[in-house]
């Protein structure tokens, strides 16, 4: 099986993204919904920890192939790695019980646009580096 942790780690954030797709266009469609909340897709934080790396640390931890190695302090892992789905219940946007806000929506949709972008963009880069190689050269 592959187990570049690039490439299980980009699997791992596009397929959280595409999650996160589906749940802001569920929030744009229902947007004049009585009664909805909008639902929320987070595991940024998450994706972080599994794959080892922390927004304060720039340190590359060491990967470890056997159970008794020394390694990382957490167990965390990309095989761990979930994503949290929730529906928000604490506000309302307007009186008749409806919590969607469109361009907050409008300025998700984009932003996770960019990030799906850039996620393909790096495995496509490494698609390409792992071909150089079986190519020698």
């Amino acid at each position: 099986m592959f187990n570049d942790k690039v490439w299980i780690a980009g699997k791992a954030g596009s397929s959280a993204l595409a999650k996160r797709f589906d749940a802001v266009a569920n929030n744009i469609a229902n947007v004049n919904t009585p009664g909805y909340k909008r639902q929320e897709v987070t595991f940024e934080e998450d994706l972080r920890s599994a794959i080892g790396t922390r927004k304060t640390s720039n340190k590359l931890e060491m990967e470890t192939t056997e159970k008794n190695h020394f390694g990382n302090s957490g167990n965390n892992s990309l095989e761990n790695f979930q994503v949290n789905e929730s529906t928000v219940e604490d506000s309302s946007y307007r009186l008749d019980g409806n919590n969607v806000d469109p361009e907050i929506e409008m300025a998700k949709l984009a932003e996770t646009r960019m990030a799906y972008q850039g996620i393909m963009k790096i495995m496509a880069r490494r698609v390409e580096m792992i071909r150089t190689a079986m190519n020698g050269g």
